[in-house]
């Protein structure tokens, strides 16, 4: 484990699953998009925060909430929301209202 990288459950010496790795890729995703740790307490003092768009955003904070249930389920889940955002999809974890839905489906 590296705490940097760990999830709320690891640090805490909870069990850990498939969440906890869903939290991890989700603290890569976004340093590999803004090229800053997205923990503070890990942050370097010349860090370059790029603004990214809502629905990443939206990706990122799924995969890191601090209840894993709250986490996508699954790797595919994560990588199909990021599909999505490539190709202009809809990002359901970013808005699940219909107008969303329409305007980008």
């Amino acid at each position: 484990m590296t705490r940097a990288y760990a999830s709320p459950e690891q640090l805490k010496g909870d069990s850990t699953s498939t969440a906890s790795d869903i939290f991890s890729l989700g603290v890569i995703l976004a340093e590999l998009l803004t090229e800053c740790h997205p923990k503070k307490e890990f942050r370097k003092e010349n860090c370059n925060s790029f603004p990214i768009s809502k629905e990443l955003s939206a990706i990122i904070e799924k995969a890191m909430q601090d209840d894993p249930a709250e986490r996508y389920e699954n790797v595919s889940e994560l990588g199909e929301e990021i599909r999505d955002w490539m190709a202009q999809r809809p990002v359901y974890s970013f808005s699940r209202k219909p107008h969303y839905r329409v305007k980008n489906g």
